[in-house]
């Protein structure tokens, strides 16, 4: 499934704020710099999946400790996205849902 706008705009927000943390507290060479720009440039796009992303992501904070935390933040994200998207179903929703259903044929029966 593709990762909409709005979620590769907070995947690339969260990263940047911990990756130019890093580079404040001097804890990249400048290769390392450019190796973690071209991996986040190559690997969070819109043709890539939400799995592929997210394995990308786990294997970045393996790999650079100091991306753990936006990893978890942006999974909350994706996450909640998800949820929203595929609501899970509320029994009482349901159940009024059902008597508007009948009041409205009902009412639709009398015109």
């Amino acid at each position: 499934m593709a990762v909409p706008k709005n979620i590769l705009s907070l995947i690339y927000n969260v990263l940047a704020e911990d990756f130019i943390n890093a580079i404040e507290e001097n804890k990249l060479s400048i290769n390392e710099q450019k190796k973690i720009s071209s991996l986040i440039l190559e690997n969070i796009s819109k043709d890539k999946t939400e799995n592929e992303i997210m394995k990308f992501l786990e294997t970045l904070a393996s790999d650079y400790p100091f991306f753990s935390k936006s990893i978890e933040t942006i999974k909350v994200a994706v996450i909640e996205k998800t949820e929203r998207k595929n609501p899970k179903e509320n029994p009482k929703e349901k159940e009024v849902l059902k008597k508007l259903q009948i009041t409205l044929r009902k009412y639709e029966s009398r015109k």
